[in-house]
């Protein structure tokens, strides 16, 4: 969990997921050089013009798990305030019997969403499954408002190339 002073207002958070965005490029995935099991892929971010917008960034993350319907997956736009990177949005994905977190006292079960410090659920989710990563990053990309145009290619395979058709 992010510290709430790690994360942008809800309201500066809900201009920014308003704005229509979009990222460019191959998805390329990092292994974390401390873990084999998380991947990560960071992106700049446009606008519909196309040009930069300044210290907005996505990442997407993904954990592999050898353990079926296990997942921690997190896609994140961050708005850079100084050299420090604070979260606007997130979409995070866990099992709805796994406890992620705690907010404000109360535990936070499977998927759910970050709009700056305030934490809601996501509606409409029943039908993704946590091996369903590339259906979660569009849904990511539809609620905070971005356009991918890139190609994707699963974090697990690091080889091939699918169409998220976006």
């Amino acid at each position: 969990m992010i510290p709430k002073s790690a994360a942008i207002s809800e309201d500066e958070a809900r201009a920014i997921i308003a704005m229509p965005k979009a990222i460019h490029g191959n998805v390329e995935w990092k292994n974390n050089p401390t873990s084999s099991a998380f991947f990560k892929a960071t992106f700049v971010v446009y606008d519909e013009k196309g040009a930069t917008i300044p210290g907005l960034t996505v990442e997407l993350n993904y954990r592999h798990s050898n353990v079926a319907n296990e997942c921690n997956h997190k896609f994140t736009i961050f708005k850079l305030k100084g050299n420090r990177p604070l979260r606007a949005y997130q979409v995070e994905v866990y099992p709805a019997s796994r406890q992620s977190h705690r907010e404000n006292g109360v535990a936070v079960f499977g998927p759910h969403q970050h709009i700056g410090e305030q934490y809601e659920p996501i509606n409409d989710v029943s039908a993704l499954t946590c091996a369903e990563y590339a259906g979660w990053m569009r849904k990511f990309f539809g609620l905070a408002n971005i356009k991918f145009t890139g190609t994707y290619s699963p974090p697990e395979l690091h080889a091939g190339q699918l169409d998220l058709g976006i």
